[in-house]
């Protein structure tokens, strides 16, 4: 049963009669348009609306129910949800007019629903042929290319042909599981890297085998709760890392450079989203050191997806009985599918050059993420969908904010002026005269404070210490008072997976060389 008698479903049934080995059936489709009741499309029934979906599906035997509503609105959609699962059958969601179009003359791909479709989030449109004209036949290198962000971007960049792709992370089992999705694709032209970030000497010699063109710098530190108990790995992951992966590419005469950011870097109130703008601050010290490479750092919040994001924690929390664990009732957090986070990083690449001024300073390029998604509201709806017991109804449990948490976010500060560019849905952040560096700040005293904090984070000084010179580099972080944090040893009772996590890989640790290409191994 077709849940839509539109364009959509026009387009779907076409395909399914076309093929013929196909084992499936159309026994009719319904529609809220109730005009629409009695007509055909392609020889199949419009039988009703969608308040007679379970009739239908008993009176006729139906198996699966396909919605098919591509201009549905996310509210609309959840109503038409709740009604097909009423009935008792698999539901699942038709492919898009565009995947039909592309793939046609391919058995349609039906998927299930994902709570992602009940969100009001702006549409992303991207110029692939721009992409590729920047991407095809070029040298990348992604850097925490296990994680979430890393391993998309490693996934779209093949769609575009480039002439290889060199890929680091530490975690050798993301690693190769990348290689298997690779694989699959039918793409080899890549070289895997277990590597250390921090491990300079092995930086050199990926980047003066492979000489990337295009680096795309991924590997962070991203859980807040872990990383104010260990500031100083943060500090050595986040911030030297950027440094020597920055430095080495412009050794090796990288032309662009990307640097995976996180909304927590404004106003921050976490040691990670400090560590993060202190690498959007270093980037730009960086350019105007070194005009030859472009560098700037893109800004999002909170990814669908990612490895410990909400959404497959509170469908856990669900299917377990519940509770469902939300910080704050007010909680609010700005969020993105990963494919879509990933699309605009590449649109990205298409402004720096656009923009132009190699050398005056890194841009920072700040995603349009709609408006911000309560929580708790979020983790309502999921519960309406996936809680297939009503009669035993699920609890949401506050357990309040923690260390390095807020009640919302923001994607500029203050002292930033967030600038239209050519892409409707890509912001470009400029600091406010004075105020390239922080409040009053000048790039000598910058650099002097990084040099320091690092000094201090390799030392392994007192964590008091530590964010103190984090503070001295990053004008603006403040950390909450009254939150002194056991010792970083101590087993943490309340940590429970919670959205506030980015995506991207963590520290890397060196191993060998794995490759798909003999050649490209050389």
């Amino acid at each position: 049963l077709l849940v839509g008698a539109g364009r959509g479903a026009d387009m779907l049934v076409r395909e399914i009669r076309r093929m013929r080995g196909l084992d499936v059936e159309v026994v009719g489709l319904v529609d809220d348009n109730p005009r629409l009741t009695g007509l055909h499309v392609h020889g199949s029934p419009v039988l009703g609306t969608s308040d007679d979906i379970s009739t239908l599906v008993a009176s006729y035997g139906v198996s699966q129910i396909i919605i098919a509503i591509p201009s549905a609105t996310p509210k609309q959609l959840a109503d038409i949800y709740v009604k097909c699962r009423g009935a008792g059958v698999p539901v699942k969601m038709a492919p898009s007019i565009t995947d039909l179009i592309r793939d046609s003359g391919s058995p349609p791909s039906f998927r299930d629903l994902e709570i992602t479709d009940l969100l009001d989030r702006p549409k992303i449109q991207i110029d692939p042929f721009a992409i590729a004209h920047h991407i095809a036949g070029k040298r990348i290198l992604v850097t925490g290319a296990g994680g979430s962000i890393g391993s998309e971007l490693v996934r779209q960049i093949a769609r575009y042909q480039p002439e290889r792709i060199v890929l680091l992370d530490h975690d050798e089992s993301a690693l190769y599981e990348l290689h298997e999705q690779l694989q699959t694709l039918e793409f080899g032209r890549y070289a895997l890297f277990p590597a250390n970030i921090l491990d300079e000497r092995k930086l050199e010699t990926i980047f003066s085998k492979h000489l990337p063109e295009l680096v795309f710098h991924a590997a962070a530190y991203k859980h807040v709760p872990l990383m104010e108990r260990a500031p100083d790995e943060a500090v050595l992951n986040n911030i030297r890392g950027t440094q020597l992966v920055a430095r080495t590419a412009v050794r090796f005469g990288c032309r662009t450079f990307v640097n995976i950011s996180t909304d927590k870097a404004v106003e921050p109130i976490c040691v990670m989203g400090a560590t993060k703008r202190a690498s959007e601050l270093l980037l730009r010290a960086l350019s105007r050191r070194h005009a030859g490479m472009r560098m700037a750092s893109v800004r999002f919040g909170n990814v669908f997806g990612s490895q410990g994001s909400v959404i497959p924690v509170f469908r856990k929390q669900i299917e377990n009985g519940g509770p469902v664990v939300v910080t704050h009732p007010d909680a609010k957090r700005y969020f993105m599918t990963i494919e879509e986070a990933v699309q605009l990083v590449l649109q990205a690449v298409i402004l720096m050059e656009e923009n132009g001024h190699l050398g005056s300073g890194a841009d920072i390029y700040v995603l349009e993420m709609g408006d911000p998604i309560s929580i708790v509201e979020l983790a309502h709806q999921m519960i309406s969908i996936l809680h297939t017991h009503p009669e035993r109804p699920i609890a949401i449990e506050f357990i309040g904010l923690r260390p390095g948490e807020k009640l919302d976010e923001v994607l500029v500060w203050d002292n930033e002026d967030a600038l239209p560019t050519s892409h409707p849905l890509i912001r470009r952040a400029t600091s406010k005269p004075g105020a390239d560096f922080g409040t009053n700040g000048s790039r000598e005293t910058f650099e002097r404070e990084v040099r320091t904090l690092i000094e201090l984070a390799g030392q392994r000084a007192p964590r008091e210490k530590i964010l103190a010179a984090l503070q001295a580099c990053v004008k603006g972080y403040q950390p909450p008072e009254g939150t002194e944090t056991e010792k970083s040893d101590t087993v943490l009772s309340t940590l429970r997976p919670h959205p506030d996590t980015e995506s991207g890989g963590g520290s890397l640790t060196p191993e060998q060389s794995i490759t798909s290409d003999p050649a490209i191994t050389g």
